[in-house]
């Protein structure tokens, strides 16, 4: 079975864990190979330009998430109860780039009028 999938390995992980009595391939970002072996019936979505802008802009500017913000309550409920709990100490470097909300902002619109007529 193939499949692309420009993210990251887990994925492929998870697909071949539940078609084990298949062989998995992983294509990677390689949508060529799968639009070739679909024999041109592989539909990508049409999406406007303003549309993909809109979509980029809101993850861009979004809200910088947190992550001690999301485990720290679990872990110290658990706690409460008695639980061992262990942190993955990984999980203090998924911190985004260092710009405020409205830095973003200021970025993506300096960057969207420069691409202006491209």
């Amino acid at each position: 079975m193939y499949f692309w999938d420009a993210m990251e390995v887990y994925r492929f992980e998870n697909i071949q864990s539940v078609w084990k009595e298949y062989e998995v391939i992983w294509l990677k970002d390689q949508f060529e190979v799968q639009l070739e072996l679909t024999e041109g019936k592989l539909i990508f979505p049409n999406f406007t330009y303003e549309r993909l802008v809109d979509r980029v802009e809101k993850i861009v500017c979004a809200e910088i998430f947190d992550p001690e913000k999301s485990w720290k309550p679990v872990t110290e409920a658990l706690e409460k109860k008695g639980k061992s709990v262990q942190v993955n100490p990984a999980i203090s470097k998924a911190q985004s780039f260092n710009f405020s909300q409205q830095q973003r902002k200021e970025l993506f619109s300096k960057l969207l009028r420069l691409t202006e007529g491209c």
